[in-house]
C-alpha cells in the first residue's frame, strides 16, 4: 500500500508491486514516516507525459530487508536504518541510497529518527555547500553552527521562541511582526551577509531582504526558488550536481556519528498511525496548522 499522487492536486492510496533492488540502493520495510511540507506541494506539480503517477514522501524509517551489490556501507538485513529517497517513503516498501542511509541508535525509536533525513540534507547542502560554511565536527543542529564562530538569529511563532533557543538560537523574532527583518538588521548592525529561508514564501523572502546587511555583498539561500525582492543579493536556483552527493556521502557518516554519541536531538513529533492519515495531514501542513512538530505516522 502506498500514497501517491496520480493527478494535480490530489493524492490517493494505492498498491503497487514492492519495488525492484537496484544496484546501489537498500530495500527497506517502512516503520514510520515524516510529513514534509515539499509533499503537499508536489501536489500541485505538472507530470511529465510518460508518468501515470508519483510515490509521495521523502523521509522514512525502517528495516533492512535486501541490500544492493554496490553498496559497501556496514549495513545487513535487520538493521534499523534513517534515511531520505527522492523516490518516495509513503509506502510500506521503499528504497533508499545506500550512501546516504543511517544506523538508527538502540535509544533513538523509529518515529523520532523518521525526523532526521530532510534536516540533514538541508543542513549539508545549505550550510556547508552554498552558504559556504567551514564545516565544522559533527554538524547538525543550529546549536552547532557556533562552532563555525557564527551567532544564529531565526524567526518564528512566539510560541516557539523556548524551542528555538533550547536548539541553539541566540535571538529569536516573530515573523509575523512586520518589522523583524529591519530589527534583525538593527541587531546585526548591517552586517548580516548570510541567510537560510526554510519557509521560501514571497513573506518569509522579504523578511529576509530586510534583514540583509544594505551592503551588495549578501548570500540568500531558500529552499522551494522563491525570488528574493532585491537585485542586489545574490540568489536563486541551484541545480543537483554530482558535488552535492559527495558532500551527503561525507555529511551523513558524521551524523551518523553524532547520533551514536547522543549529541543530536531530534525534532518534536506528533506521532499518528497509518498510510491513510497522510492525507489529512499534507492538508494541515498547506493551511499552516502545524507548528512546532513534525507530523509523523507509523506504517
Amino acid at each position: 500500500m502506498v500514497c501517491a499522487s496520480s493527478l494535480i492536486g490530489k493524492a490517493v492510496l494505492t498498491s503497487i508491486p514492492v519495488p525492484r533492488l537496484r544496484d546501489d540502493y537498500i530495500l527497506v520495510i517502512t516503520v514510520a514516516v515524516a510529513v514534509n511540507p515539499t509533499d503537499w506541494q508536489t501536489l500541485d506539480e505538472i507530470f511529465k507525459p510518460e508518468t501515470t503517477r508519483t510515490l509521495l514522501g521523502c523521509e522514512a524509517a525502517g528495516i533492512v530487508v535486501e541490500i544492493g551489490k554496490n553498496v559497501r556501507r556496514d549495513f545487513k538485513p535487520g538493521d534499523r536504518i534513517v534515511g531520505m529517497a527522492h523516490d518516495g517513503t509513503f509506502a510500506e516498501y521503499i528504497m533508499i541510497k545506500g550512501y546516504i542511509a543511517m544506523h538508527i541508535p538502540p535509544d533513538v525509536s523509529f518515529e523520532e529518527a523518521s525526523t532526521l533525513g530532510g534536516g540533514i540534507a538541508t543542513v549539508a547542502l545549505a550550510y556547508y555547500r552554498y552558504l559556504e560554511l567551514p564545516l565544522p565536527i559533527l554538524p547538525i543542529e543550529m546549536e552547532k553552527i557556533h562552532r563555525s564562530g557564527l551567532m544564529v538569529i531565526s524567526t518564528s511563532s512566539p510560541s516557539n521562541f523556548k524551542l528555538l533557543r533550547s536548539r541553539g538560537a541566540d535571538h529569536v523574532y516573530d515573523y509575523r511582526d512586520p518589522e523583524s527583518g529591519s530589527k534583525i538588521r538593527s541587531l546585526t548592525c548591517n552586517k548580516l551577509s548570510l541567510v537560510l529561508d526554510t519557509i521560501a514564501t514571497p513573506a518569509s523572502a522579504q523578511i529576509c531582504a530586510d534583514a540583509l546587511s544594505s551592503a551588495p555583498d549578501g548570500l540568500y539561500v531558500n529552499l522551494m526558488g522563491v525570488d528574493m525582492p532585491r537585485s542586489d543579493i545574490e540568489g536563486g536556483h541551484w541545480p543537483a550536481v554530482p558535488e552535492d552527493f559527495e558532500l551527503m556521502k561525507k555529511f551523513v557518516v558524521l551524523t551518523e556519528k553524532l547520533l551514536e554519541q547522543g549529541l543530536l536531538k531530534t525534532h518534536p513529533a506528533k506521532v499518528r498511525d497509518g498510510l491513510e492519515g497522510i492525507l489529512d495531514g499534507m492538508q494541515e501542513l498547506k493551511e499552516g496548522k502545524v507548528s512546532g512538530a513534525r507530523l509523523v505516522y507509523q506504517v
